[in-house]
């Protein structure tokens, strides 16, 4: 190629430039110059021409962007069903075909070098119809008769040499979004597909697996494509003018993934296949299947030995006594969120002591969604879907009346212990459907007098309390401890609790009795506890009595309490303190006793067994 006087030889890594010498010769910066552009009309002449099997030029780095978008589109891609990704690729080949000349093999407009790079990228994308989809697009700039010959090169570029193994679909994608294609209608599918759901036949609903929530038909059948119909050998269903078959969503996961059951299971998989649960726990019988509702924490632990801020504040505000234990019972729920305390948390003390901020950690150790949060009202309500939960989290109990004290306490005996294995959940616009009795139960409370109600003999609680108040933390010491936890502290909690050595502590034995229990029972001994025991003393403690007896010998203020029609439902939780319990009459439709003619309800003292029980209230009536 000759340019200004000057003509350059090139072979291999080598050049020769010749010309003119003497004192009319160029200078060699001019020379030089005149190299710089000879080489760039070199390197134009022959990225245009067809080098049959050169090396291919170096491309230009992509940038930040495109290498975004590029590994975007593969994320999605690679969750595509087959199907969706034999349409993405041919969109991309022919897109490119139709909007440039590199499917050209021969002619001016023809680059083999890209050519080869796009053969390789469809050859291994892993679509089944790869050469189908190569040969349309090659053939929108060959004549279709070349069907062979294109066939011919999609094989061998299947076979090439390793130096081009970093090919990979994803150059195909690269270069179509380069040209203006517009993958957006495939990445709206792969936010939700078929693999999001199951079918849940009882109530001919559908799970949305990643959150839990139920679907209608007619939600999943407008959000989803119809499902392309195939027979077992791969061949495609085929209608009578021709056409492949298709289903519609719901109808391919009525078929393909039902579930006869839901629960809540926590250390099981998703979809536990072979057994059904029941009231008294599971059944085994294949073919049917489970769902389990149960999601697992996400967080990533931190450090174990960087906790301490974290202990610190738990000893702060309970004490020794009572933090190694309060620990404990948090760990477990961490590290065996399927097995079941028998005894719940009490913990007690002043507002703004720190109660909410020892547990904020502890809720992301076991999942945000494994951590409910409930009113006391709210126990006493209809609807339970709370019990779904490895941290149940009763706040701030209170004086709930005299009646609701007695019934709130009554009520959670079946939630802070086992028997019973399993419990029935009732939620609003959701079948009742039975899950594992294994949440753990933590009761906040400001009140340690007028809070909740525990008997003496009570094993399903341990309570501590706080003397602390807010005065006692300096300033600053919230926003420390909550900006510790934004910065790591959480992931470091939730590694201690995974970490600590639970051989010492046993879930099934009765929690020890504390100081703070102590005082709480106390302060439920009311007034009346001790009159209702004199008044026994003075019957000489009989074997039966009724209230009507205990009437005409108390005297007041005791005979106008136990007079009070509105006072009727809390004298069995007296009695039964007492060491008295009633007894039923079971040849009776009523279960009361006719004693002179009036029917009543009989007490007995709780130590007789059963038969002595029946000849005491027996004997009374005589």
């Amino acid at each position: 190629i000759a340019h200004n006087g000057i003509e350059l030889y090139t072979s291999g890594r080598f050049f020769t430039m010749t010309g003119r010498t003497g004192a009319d010769a160029l200078p060699i910066i001019a020379a030089a110059d005149a190299f710089a552009a000879l080489a760039e009309e070199l390197r134009d002449q022959k990225a245009s021409s067809h080098t049959g099997n050169g090396d291919q030029p170096t491309p230009p780095l992509p940038t930040n962007g495109e290498k975004k978008a590029d590994a975007e589109t593969n994320a999605w891609f690679g969750k595509l069903p087959s199907e969706k990704q034999s349409e993405v690729v041919k969109y991309a080949a022919l897109h490119i075909a139709k909007k440039t000349k590199l499917f050209e093999l021969t002619g001016n407009g023809g680059n083999y070098q890209e050519y080869l790079k796009l053969t390789l990228a469809l050859a291994r994308s892993g679509v089944a119809k790869a050469e189908d989809i190569f040969v349309e697009a090659a053939s929108i700039a060959k004549d279709a008769d070349a069907d062979e010959e294109l066939r011919s090169f999609f094989k061998k570029c299947e076979d090439a040499q390793p130096r081009t193994n970093s090919i990979t679909v994803g150059t195909l994608f690269h270069i179509a979004r380069k040209h203006g294609a517009d993958f957006s209608q495939w990445k709206q599918i792969d936010r939700v597909s078929l693999a999001d759901f199951r079918a849940y036949m009882p109530m001919h609903t559908y799970i949305f697996v990643p959150s839990r929530e139920l679907w209608p038909a007619s939600s999943v059948d407008a959000r989803l494509s119809s499902v392309p119909l195939y027979r077992a050998d791969g061949t495609p269903v085929l209608d009578g003018h021709g056409k492949q078959k298709k289903m519609s969503a719901s109808a391919w996961l009525d078929k393909n993934k039902p579930v006869e059951q839901m629960t809540w299971a926590p250390g099981l998989p998703m979809v536990i296949q072979d057994r059904l649960i029941a009231e008294g726990g599971w059944i085994e019988r294949p073919g049917v299947a489970c769902f389990n509702l149960y999601l697992p924490p996400i967080i990533e632990p931190g450090n174990a030995a960087e906790a301490e801020r974290w202990l610190d504040h738990i000893y702060k505000v309970f004490g020794k006594d009572d933090a190694g234990h309060i620990v404990k019972w948090l760990a477990h729920r961490v590290q065996r969120p399927q097995e079941k305390i028998n005894h719940a948390l009490v913990l007690g003390g002043h507002q703004g002591i720190g109660k909410d901020t020892l547990l904020e950690p502890v809720k992301y150790a076991v999942g945000p969604w494994n951590f409910s949060e409930v009113s006391p009202q709210h126990m006493l309500g209809r609807f339970n879907g709370f019990l779904k939960s490895v941290i149940l989290r009763v706040n701030e109990a209170r004086d709930l009346g005299e009646i609701n004290r007695f019934s709130f306490y009554d009520h959670m005996k079946a939630y802070t212990a086992a028997p019973p294995d399993v419990l029935r959940v009732d939620e609003k616009n959701l079948r009742e459907h039975s899950i594992l009795n294994c949440c753990g139960v933590i009761i906040t409370t400001n009140y340690k007098s007028n809070g909740i109600y525990l008997p003496a003999d009570d094993r399903r609680h341990y309570a501590a309390f706080s003397d602390l108040t807010k005065n006692d933390f300096v300033d600053g010491y919230w926003k420390s401890i909550h900006g510790w936890y934004a910065n790591g502290g959480i992931r470091h909690v939730a590694a201690y609790l995974a970490e600590l050595d639970l051989s010492g502590f046993d879930p099934k034995a009765p929690p020890p009795k504390t100081a703070a229990f102590w005082a709480i029972v106390d302060a439920n001994r009311a007034p009346e506890d001790a009159e209702l025991a004199d008044v026994l003393d003075e019957l000489g403690n009989p074997n039966a009595t009724t209230i009507a007896a205990i009437t005409a010998k108390s005297t007041p203020p005791f005979s106008e309490w136990i007079a009070d029609r509105k006072n009727r439902r809390v004298i069995p939780h007296r009695l039964e303190s007492c060491g008295y319990v009633p007894v039923r009459n079971d040849a009776a439709k009523d279960g009361l006793w006719k004693i002179k003619g009036v029917r009543q309800v009989i007490y007995v003292k709780a130590e007789l067994s059963v038969s002595d029980r029946l000849r005491a209230a027996s004997a009374l009536t005589q």
